[in-house]
């Protein structure tokens, strides 16, 4: 009881804490024991800049910002504060460099969603993404992927006009968004105010698949273009559309079944380039070139 009581005292805490820094000890003791100084005694600035410096050793650089950043907010003119920052953001604002991690730690977890296939996860990083932007803070990273991530999840889960709602709240003035954009409008336009299931005609089915392929909504496009399938089973367009699709998403052996369907229905060129493109992704070249020749013997 009489060591709590001594560790509680503030000259004792005090005392650790310089004696952890002169000796260069920036560990879970050292942040733990200034985290306790900064909860007891909220205007002691060493504690801060002790904990900032620990968390610079473990690679927590924004960490280490936002605590330089809140002793220079009653203590404006603490070198170590000022100086740490401005090793650390390279002469940028702190709110900027802050905005920068942030998106760098969304655009992180976008990829590993995307990869994952967790559109619900990337819709949840679109919604915190227009939170940073509404800060009216410019990043000046490329957003076009992580905002095509986001816009893929929500055709994948919603539809065009929800996507296109997103872009608009963003407000980013860049060419490729401004390209996502005009392809969900044209999707828009096409489809009207039907569900796609109430679209009587294949080929307007089959023009809204194609913008999302674009898009590299494929799994969209592939849903819209079995819709499509049953509403006209004689259409081989619609299956090579289909094969396309399994082919950009590397799923050769789906590809070739669409491929093969089409040309069970009539023998068509599409249909065989296709399957020689699926031969030549799985390393079959003599398959391939057997294929290719075909085409050309026939031409």
């Amino acid at each position: 009881m009489k060591e709590d009581k001594d560790f509680m005292n503030k000259d004792n805490l005090l005392k650790k804490s310089e004696e952890l820094a002169n000796n260069n000890v920036w560990d879970e003791t050292t942040i733990e024991i200034n985290k306790l100084l900064i909860d007891l005694f909220p205007a002691y600035t060493p504690a801060y800049t002790r904990l900032a410096f620990c968390y610079i050793n473990s690679s927590q650089e924004a960490s280490a910002v936002e605590l330089y950043d809140k002793v220079l907010q009653f203590d404006k003119n603490n070198i170590i504060a000022q100086n740490g920052i401005k090793r650390i953001t390279k002469g940028a604002s702190v709110e900027y460099y802050l905005a920068c991690v942030e998106f760098n730690k969304l655009k992180n977890r976008a990829d590993k969603s995307f990869n994952n296939y967790n559109n619900i996860d990337l819709i949840n990083v679109g919604n915190e993404l227009a939170l940073l932007l509404s800060r009216c803070i410019i990043i000046h990273n490329d957003l076009s992927n992580l905002c095509k991530q986001v816009v893929i999840a929500r055709l994948t889960l919603e539809d065009a006009k929800d996507a296109l709602n997103w872009i608009n709240k963003i407000n980013i003035n860049d060419e490729k968004i401004q390209n996502i954009r005009d392809k969900l409008i044209e999707i828009i336009n096409i489809q009207g105010n039907l569900e796609l299931e109430d679209i009587q005609y294949p080929y307007m089915l089959n023009q809204i698949a194609s913008i999302y392929k674009e898009l590299t909504a494929f799994q969209k496009s592939i849903s819209i273009l079995e819709i499509s399938i049953n509403k006209d089973d004689k259409n081989i367009y619609t299956y090579n559309a289909i094969g396309g699709n399994y082919k950009l998403m590397q799923n050769y052996s789906k590809a070739f079944d669409y491929y093969s369907k089409a040309l069970d229905i009539k023998p068509n060129y599409a249909s065989l380039i296709g399957i020689g493109a699926v031969y030549r992704a799985e390393g079959k070249y003599n398959d391939a070139m057997r294929i290719y020749n075909e085409v050309l013997e026939d031409n």
